[in-house]
Parts: C-alpha cells; structure tokens; sequence
C-alpha cells in the first residue's frame, strides 16, 4: 500500500478527499476542500443517495451523531454551495484500498550464496562472518536483492582473505505467499 500524507491540521483524517464543485478549465476535479474517513464518506453518500433531491445543506441536517460529517458539509457550505442538490455535487476521491483489492498471493525472488566447507555444500549465514558462518537452512542463509549484490559480497570477502568463501555458486530463490481458506 502507499504510503499516505499527514493529515492536514483540522481533520481527523484523510481516507477521503472532497472537491469542489467549480472546477478549473481542463481539470477533472475541483480543488479538494475536505478531508475525511471512509465511513464518514460513505453516510454522507447514502443519505444523497436516498435523498436524490435534497441539498448539501438539508443532507448536513440530517446528520445528527457524525461531526465529522457535518464538518465536511460545512466546508461546502461555506463555498457558498449550501443550496447545491448533493447527489449530482458532492465529488469525493477514496484513497483507502477496499477489500475488493486485498492482495491473495505474492511472490518475490532474493539470491542466496551456496559454497564448499569441508566436504559439504552449506549457505552463507546472514551473520557471517561472525558466529555461524555458514548454515544449513535457507531462511538463515543472507539474502541478497540481486544477483550484482550477492557477486559483489564474495568478491569483497575474497579480497578481504581473512574469511574466503570457496567455491561459492549464486542461487535464486523464490519466496511465495498464498492465503488459503481455513
């Protein structure tokens, strides 16, 4: 999910953005005059759905236990857009992801460094080189973003001689999450 601004000072969130109804030449939104959570967006939505009718201000009359929501429609109102009928004038823009979007499946890749100890073929430890230099299991393994990175981490110990990493082979690995139904 991307990371979403700061909430501007005077609002208690900033799910949703509300713009104006006039709206420069080209643009496809007005300036964005509010600021507020999805619920809040969605009782105000409902009541202009259910009153088609009915203007900003009469929808702001209706509300009697959301602050918030009353404070969005204020906004308007002191835009001087009171008398608007809100179904057609009210424009919002979600910024939150619906359970619509929920991701079910992610697959990343990372390298991994293989190389000879003794007899053996073992994983560079992701605390090499300090206490256990090489591992057995992949999730301890270091793990590296690209290939480029793992390479240049061999030469670099190599170079180094104090800790040489013999025969080492870079390995790709792929690292997959899947939700199943329980």
């Amino acid at each position: 999910m991307r990371n979403m601004p700061k909430v501007p000072k005077g609002w208690y969130s900033r799910d949703v953005e509300w713009y104006s109804i006039k709206k420069s030449r080209g643009a496809k939104r007005g300036r964005t005059i509010a600021y507020s959570s999805k619920a809040t967006s969605d009782l105000i939505v409902m009541l202009a759905e259910d009153n088609p009718k009915a203007t900003i201000r009469e929808i702001q009359q209706m509300i009697n236990f959301d602050g918030e929501a009353e404070k969005v429609l204020q906004a308007y109102i002191d835009k001087g857009w009171g008398e608007a009928i809100a179904y057609e004038h009210l424009d919002r823009k979600v910024n939150i992801m619906s359970n619509a979007n929920l991701e079910c499946e992610s697959v990343g890749y990372f390298f991994i460094i293989e190389a000879s100890v003794g007899n053996a073929r073992k994983y560079i430890s992701s605390s090499f080189p300090r206490i256990y230099q090489y591992t057995l299991k992949i999730k301890k393994a270091h793990r590296f973003q690209t290939e480029e990175l793992a390479l240049r981490f061999i030469d670099g110990f190599n170079d180094y001689g104090k800790y040489p990493i013999i025969n080492p082979v870079v390995k790709k690995v792929r690292r997959e999450f899947v939700v199943e139904e329980v």
